[in-house]
């Protein structure tokens, strides 16, 4: 039976989502004050069925011990616009083991792709621009996602993308980190999204693993398929390593040159054939950025007017809201490094309306507070939250 309340602090409501392992409610934070943005927040729960005790060296069940982990990794990060904030996890009295975080009033790009919209140019530059950007703060602090796709983005209410589930990231060279969880040599991910080396285990999985499901993301973003699909895992595993992907051209004519070759050396088979780190690709983005027509009922989840008002926010001077993470750590390979043409600019080109501007400073802060992010939270008595 899930309890009403969590920690003795977050009353459940309803249910807003479901994965394999874990349920996600809408809750009130009773230690937030009645009518506070911070009010409504978002819990995840696992399961009851997977909370029973297990035999062997792990002691609790790896669901238990992942959720953990999530709040590990969680509390890496620093605090960003694209990524979800975190406001308590862990086990509570009661054993049940819960993340707390932010509410976000949104949609995971999985149902945008369901729509069979074709997404304009500009949109899938936005929404990869802000996904690079919420990588490169995680990278910066050592936190690799590796289990990066659509549905594990969230495009909110005023434009706003949040990088979601870091369930199974791993922490880069912490003894705790997620291979602890999984036999030795099995790989974390998601078929249809992992890089090659990453089938060959969790731990195969670097910054630039995280970069080739980027751009299996960007490629089902413009095209509407998965560079591979069919097939089992290991047919699937053999397709990532060995086959070609289908040119973007052949699938979405209208794509520019330019944009196609960051595609193709996110998910060149060789690592090192891949951009340099989530900046260098969050760069080239930023350029196809445009203002686009709005999509009919997507027009308040608008991902490049999100950029253009968090570009005004830093022309007007305002300060930013959170400081700009660290360089990555230079991730030093063999092989031919992939280089964009064009991406360092000079201040001349990085004026105007284009959401270019919106570069370091700038995209790591919050737009300005007239958009509404989420919904109104709950004033007053709140029934069964006591």
């Amino acid at each position: 039976m899930v309890p009403e309340q969590v920690a003795n602090r977050f009353c459940r409501l309803e249910p807003i989502g479901s994965g394999n392992m874990a349920d996600v409610y809408r809750a009130v934070d009773l230690q937030a004050a009645e009518g506070s943005p911070h009010r409504v927040v978002a819990v995840k729960l696992i399961q009851p069925k997977y909370l029973r005790k297990i035999s062997g060296p792990l002691g609790e069940s790896r669901p238990v011990r992942r959720i953990e982990q999530e709040v590990r990794n969680m509390r890496q990060l620093v605090a960003h616009p694209n990524l979800p904030h975190i406001i308590a996890g862990g086990v509570d009295d009661a054993g049940w083991a819960y993340l707390a975080m932010e509410f976000l009033d949104g949609k995971d790009l999985g149902k945008l792709m369901d729509e069979r919209i074709r997404l304009p140019i500009g949109w899938v530059a936005a929404l990869g621009a802000q996904i690079a950007n919420g990588l490169a703060a995680a990278h910066a602090v050592r936190v690799i996602h590796r289990d990066l796709k659509p549905t594990n983005v969230m495009l909110t209410r005023g434009g706003a993308v949040k990088v979601l589930d870091f369930g199974v990231a791993r922490i880069i060279d912490d003894d705790k980190d997620g291979s602890r969880l999984t036999r030795t040599g099995f790989p974390l991910g998601s078929d249809g999204y992992m890089a090659p080396e990453q089938f060959r285990g969790a731990k195969q999985a670097t910054q630039a693993a995280d970069l080739y499901s980027l751009g299996c993301t960007l490629f089902a973003l413009l095209t509407g398929a998965q560079p591979f699909e069919e097939g089992s895992t290991r047919e699937l595993e053999e397709q990532h390593r060995r086959e070609t992907v289908p040119p973007v051209r052949q699938l979405r004519s209208d794509t520019p040159t330019e944009l196609v070759r960051l595609i193709e050396a996110l998910l060149a088979k060789d690592p090192s054939n891949r951009p340099a780190d989530a900046v260098t690709v969050r760069e080239t983005l930023l350029r196809f950025a445009a203002d686009e027509d709005p999509i009919p009922g997507w027009e308040e989840f608008d991902p490049v007017r999100w950029l253009l008002d968090t570009r005004q926010a830093g022309v007007s001077g305002r300060r930013p809201a959170y400081p700009p993470p660290p360089p990555p750590p230079p991730r030093r390979m063999p092989g031919r490094a992939w280089t964009c043409s064009g991406c360092t600019r000079s201040s001349s080109t990085t004026t105007g309306s284009s959401p270019a501007a919106a570069l370091s400073s700038g995209m790591n802060e919050s737009p300005p507070s007239s958009r509404k992010t989420s919904k109104p939270s709950p004033s007053g008595p709140i029934p069964g939250c006591r």
